[in-house]
C-alpha cells in the first residue's frame, strides 16, 4: 500500500489497518505499528498518531505510550 493511501484513510479505516498489520506481523500491537509509521517511517503526522492512540485505546488496545 502506498503512503498516500494510508494518509488518506479515515481514522476508523486507519485503526482497522493498524490492527490488521499488527496481526499480520505477529506481534499484535497496533500501537507499535502506529509509532513506527509516525516516528520511524514518517508516513503519518503527529495529529493522526495521537488520534489513533485514543481510538485504539477505546477499542481495548491499551497504549504503552501512556
Amino acid at each position: 500500500m502506498l503512503n498516500e493511501e494510508i494518509v488518506a484513510m479515515s481514522l476508523v479505516e486507519y485503526c482497522d489497518f493498524l490492527i490488521a498489520m499488527a496481526e499480520f506481523n505477529g506481534h499484535k500491537d497496533p500501537h507499535k505499528v502506529n509509532w513506527d509509521w509516525c516516528r520511524w517511517h514518517g508516513v503519518v503526522g503527529e495529529e493522526r498518531y495521537s488520534e489513533a492512540i485514543a481510538e485504539l485505546a477505546s477499542r481495548g488496545y491499551e497504549s504503552w505510550d501512556n
